[in-house]
């Protein structure tokens, strides 16, 4: 809610500028300096501006503050706002449930010790609900919300400092606001990064880690397996008050790291080669190692080649250093580059939208113990990606696989990544965290990254449409791509029949599609639905009349299959009984099989003459309806049949055994 608004101008216009530098300080927010402090960018009130939260221990009391971009170059605090106030901790925008609006993860340390971690719906009035899910309470802390399993639902993972150990916790994204716990093999960190990437381009999002594990530090990469189940990749350099980033800097679409952390001898900075999987460190560049802070992949040149921004601790200096990429493996400090001789948790943001990436501190200590913007001065403009060319859609019988076309940034020879949105009936099936425009709701990279296709687990059964947009170094995006659509029908399953089915040599018999037992999620049986009755051994077929062949008695195996209208069903075998016909007199037929009397009151007599061996008699009324059955054991010759029960009538009585049958007319008086 809007209270007591606090109104923050940040006078862009007026930035100190010093002829040359790549960076000129511009205004802050507010006069609070956010130490202990991290921040995120999103637009989580839709209105194609990017919001800032900020969270830290200014004046060493924890809190968390909401600012609205409104779009003109100030800011407005919200008041009143219903998260949790924490500090020492980590804040995350993006869509967990896909209705458009950016929701928010939050972990720290509250004013009063707590540890907690805690998640944000955005109710889409600029309110937040919190989210019924027990997490841990961590500080020091990492959160993730990613989709680790592809199926378009973003997980949640977070690392800290818990009550008296480290923790690390990976939840899997259920229907609704559920989320089930996954076992991972991670090392749970504390002064932490965790960045997520597909490092090893195979279509699953992989991990890096760096970090304190309460006794040292570690930096480690975790392959995803595409199984719900990571396997340990590679160790990189030990960290521990570290920092991550995953970032294309020589555009081989492989994604390189760059860490910085204290590895318990030494402050380090390190860039690390992706090779086909295998990372190698780059040694022929001269960087300043630093800890806390962060440091990031920036392109803040708009060459098309990602360097290096290092806001740390380094050498007993604070200082932000700049890294230019020189191309070949090569990077050199910026000497000019106008940041301060501070050290941040910084953020990238084009905050006067111009184009080039700017810097965000939400703290400084040796300038003005305030946050700080940091005005990208690069005279080169930066042009948007091309937009992305659709291919057809694929759709198979477990998933469809959406593909598009390569596209490349007109003005350099970065590779882009690339952005998906796709619905169902109006729903968001997959977020693509930018407006309909093609405008970003978040800075970051694609949900496809450098894939040129998305495969996506077969859903609800309707219509969908999708597309596809590209996005550059600096995050700024193409339009979508002309939105395709494609409709997914799953095909009937015929599981049984509601009736056996009888016929005797030579006498058709006709199954309707109402002898069928089908299951169709997306169609109602039997409207629309048609029957196909096929050909087999021992009958012919007329339409769906099936014929048993003169002299032929036995289990007719019948293929058929329905269709929706759509898709048709696998075949199923009906099994017909068809029955060869020994006799039909009223007494007896030939001298090998006899039954007396015929009509008969209250006894009948059945005589075999060991030719015959039924296991089975059933007598059916006039109407074909069963009126009484009994399983003929051992091999008697002759039996009695009590029907004095039986009503006057006509009958027929079947004598069967698996390969032939006998029938009877039978008179009851």
């Amino acid at each position: 809610m809007k209270k007591n608004l606090l109104l923050i101008i940040i006078y862009l216009s007026s930035i100190q500028f010093l002829n040359g530098q790549s960076f000129s300080k511009g205004s802050s927010i507010g006069n609070i300096n956010f130490i202990n402090g991290a921040s995120s960018w999103g637009d989580y009130d839709n209105d194609g501006d990017l919001d800032l939260i900020l969270i830290g221990t200014p004046s060493n009391v924890s809190q968390s503050k909401l600012y609205s971009n409104n779009g003109d170059g100030t800011f407005t605090e919200i008041m009143d706002l219903n998260i949790i106030n924490v500090g020492n901790g980590d804040v995350e925008w993006d869509d967990y449930d896909r209705d458009g609006n950016i929701d928010l993860l939050i972990s720290g340390i509250d004013e009063s010790g707590t540890k907690m971690t805690k998640l944000y719906q955005n109710n889409g009035d600029k309110t937040f609900t919190e989210v019924e899910i027990e997490l841990v309470g961590l500080n020091d802390s990492s959160v993730s919300l990613i989709d680790f399993n592809n199926d378009a639902k973003l997980d949640l993972l977070v690392s800290g400092q818990g009550e008296s150990t480290n923790e690390i916790r990976l939840f899997k994204s259920l229907d609704g606001d559920q989320f089930e716990e996954v076992e991972v093999p991670f090392e749970a960190l504390s002064q932490s990064d965790i960045e997520w990437a597909d490092f090893d381009n195979d279509g699953d999002i992989d991990v890096a880690l760096a970090g304190y594990t309460g006794s040292s530090g570690l930096t480690k990469i975790y392959r995803n397996m595409g199984d719900e189940t990571f396997e340990f990749h590679q160790q990189l350099t030990t960290a521990m008050r570290a920092s991550i980033d995953w970032g294309d800097y020589n555009n081989d679409s492989q994604l390189d790291l760059v860490v910085s952390g204290f590895s318990g001898s030494e402050q380090t900075l390190i860039v690390y080669k992706n090779e086909n999987g295998s990372f190698s460190k780059i040694t022929d560049t001269d960087f300043v190692g630093g800890e806390q802070g962060n440091s990031l992949w920036i392109d803040y040149d708009n060459d098309g080649n990602l360097d290096i921004i290092s806001s740390v601790i380094g050498d007993g200096v604070w200082a932000t250093r700049l890294y230019h990429n020189d191309g070949n493996d090569a990077f050199s400090l910026d000497s000019n580059s106008g940041l301060p001789s501070d050290f941040s948790n910084i953020s990238l943001i084009d905050i006067d939208q111009d184009g080039d990436l700017d810097v965000f501190f939400p703290s400084t200590f040796n300038s003005d113990n305030e946050t700080a913007f940091y005005i990208n001065e690069s005279s080169t403009g930066n042009v948007s990606p091309s937009i992305p060319a659709l291919h057809d859609e694929l759709v198979e019988e477990a998933s469809v696989t959406l593909s598009w076309q390569t596209t490349t940034d007109p003005q350099t020879s970065e590779v882009v990544s690339y952005n998906l949105f796709v619905t169902h009936e109006g729903d968001t099936v997959v977020s693509p965290n930018s407006l309909f425009t093609g405008k970003r709701k978040l800075a970051k990279s694609g949900n496809a990254q450098f894939q040129l296709a998305y495969t996506l687990s077969k859903k609800a059964p309707g219509d969908y449409t999708y597309s596809i947009q590209a996005i550059d170094n600096s995050f700024n995006a193409s339009a979508f791509a002309p939105v395709k659509s494609f409709y997914i029908n799953y095909p009937p399953v015929i599981t049984g029949i509601t009736t056996s089915l009888t016929s005797s040599e030579g006498t058709p018999v006709t199954i309707n599609i109402n002898d069928l037992i089908v299951e169709d999620p997306d169609n109602v049986f039997p409207d629309d639905f048609s029957l196909t009755v096929l050909n087999g051994e021992n009958y012919t077929v007329s339409n769906n009349e099936i014929s048993p062949d003169i002299g032929y008695g036995g289990i007719l195996s019948v293929p058929v299959s329905v269709n929706d209208g759509t898709d048709e069903s696998e075949q199923f075998i009906i099994e017909v009984e068809a029955t060869k016909i020994l006799g039909t007199s009223k007494d007896h037929f030939d001298p090998n099989l006899s039954i007396y009397p015929n009509p008969v009151f209250n006894h009948l007599n059945i005589d075999l003459n060991g030719k015959f061996n039924p296991n089975q008699l059933r007598i059916y009324n006039i109407s074909g309806t069963l009126i009484y059955s009994s399983i003929i054991e051992g091999n008697n010759d002759k039996f009695q049949l009590d029907l004095s029960l039986l009503e006057k009538g006509t009958y027929t009585l079947k004598l069967t055994n698996n390969r032939q049958m006998a029938n009877f007319i039978l008179i009851k008086e």
